[in-house]
């Protein structure tokens, strides 16, 4: 039988240490490619990478009460960083990396298709290293109420705090906001607040498919709402590029 280990216990205490450690260090590096994207495309708003290095701050603040809904350490929050460094591979396509810049590294320094596959590789390691933060902590969540993990593990209890029902709701309201800049894109007639829109747009819909599949792939009661919130982000993120074209950017 798995023993059950203490919430005392030192690597436990350790692990909760490391991965505020992570969080914070992939906070400090999403405000610097948000800082890039402002750069690369001026007029662009790089909603995720904002967004993304908020959340992430927030979430390694220390809170040891648990009694601030923002703060509190969120594993989920690793599979938002999976999610934006994947889908930040489209900017390895010139047409799109030229309105959005989701690879503001690519758009500043004007890589060629070498320097560019280089880099793409590099966001793949990223992708598959913050996939696989996810899946080890979070079983900070503790494991009694997890699925999925290999049988016989230690019960460990929880020693973050679960707040994945409000990252559902932040990704149910993401995706709503994205929707309503795309409409309020199509309403404005003024070509300067396109971009604008639609780079915000783009960056809700990720932001909405990112948390979706954080708190899908956590023990939650909210994995229905939370796959609903997955589609309607990838939907919100596929309809801005759509619209993009449409609106002649």
């Amino acid at each position: 039988m798995p023993q059950n280990l203490s919430p005392n216990h030192p690597n436990l205490l350790k692990a909760v240490r490391r991965l505020r450690r992570v969080l914070l260090a992939w906070a400090v590096l999403f405000a610097g490619m948000a800082v890039l994207t402002f750069l690369a495309v001026p007029g662009a708003i790089p909603i995720q990478w904002m967004a993304g290095s908020a959340l992430l701050f927030l979430s390694a603040s220390p809170d040891p009460a648990h009694k601030n809904p923002l703060l509190g350490l969120q594993p989920a929050l690793l599979a938002l960083v999976s999610i934006t460094w994947a889908l930040s591979l489209l900017g390895l396509v010139p047409a799109i990396n030229q309105v959005f810049a989701l690879d503001p590294i690519v758009q500043i320094f004007e890589a060629g298709l070498i320097e560019g596959l280089a880099l793409g590789f590099v966001r793949g390691i990223l992708v598959l290293m913050t996939w696989n933060q996810l899946l080890f902590y979070r079983m900070l969540y503790g494991t009694r109420g997890s699925v999925g993990l290999e049988e016989g593990l230690p019960d460990i209890p929880e020693m973050v705090p679960n707040r994945t029902a409000l990252l559902e709701t932040y990704a149910r309201w993401a995706g709503i906001a994205g929707g309503g800049l795309i409409l309020a894109a199509y309403a404005i007639p003024d070509p300067d607040f396109l971009l604008p829109l639609l780079s915000s747009s783009l960056g809700m819909g990720g932001v909405a498919l990112g948390l979706g599949v954080g708190v899908a792939f956590s023990p939650t009661e909210r994995r229905p709402a939370a796959l609903v919130s997955m589609v309607v982000g990838a939907f919100i993120f596929l309809l801005s590029f759509i619209s993009a074209r449409l609106l002649g950017l």
